[in-house]
């Protein structure tokens, strides 16, 4: 057990280093270096991420995916659902005003 809990720490190291590394070389008392990276060096890598990224930032496949063993389905709207709803109504001894100011907004130009 020992064994495999140290492969897998191991194998993490191994897999975040590079990443720790660059930072810690990157940060210089809370700055942040261009470690020589020019306007040149931009094209180069806007093509490597645009390239590494391509499935996500080239919009969407006018396919739909494969069947699955489950296919799940999101229903928006439930045929079976009674919704109970009251309309809104004006009191009798508001009605006068209400009409009043909907007219003005009705009459407005």
């Amino acid at each position: 057990m020992e064994d495999t809990g140290e492969a897998h720490l191991h194998a993490l190291r191994e897999q975040f280093e590079p990443a720790v590394q660059l930072r810690q070389k990157r940060m210089d008392k809370g700055k942040v270096k261009t470690q020589g990276l020019s306007d040149n060096d931009i094209p180069q890598l806007r093509q490597a991420w645009q390239q590494e990224f391509a499935d996500i930032i080239n919009g969407i496949k006018e396919e739909l995916p494969p069947w699955r063993e489950v296919n799940h389905e999101i229903n928006l709207i439930d045929e079976d659902k009674q919704y109970k709803y009251h309309l809104p109504h004006c009191l009798q001894a508001l009605q006068e005003q209400l009409h009043e100011k909907t007219n003005q907004y009705i009459n407005a130009k």
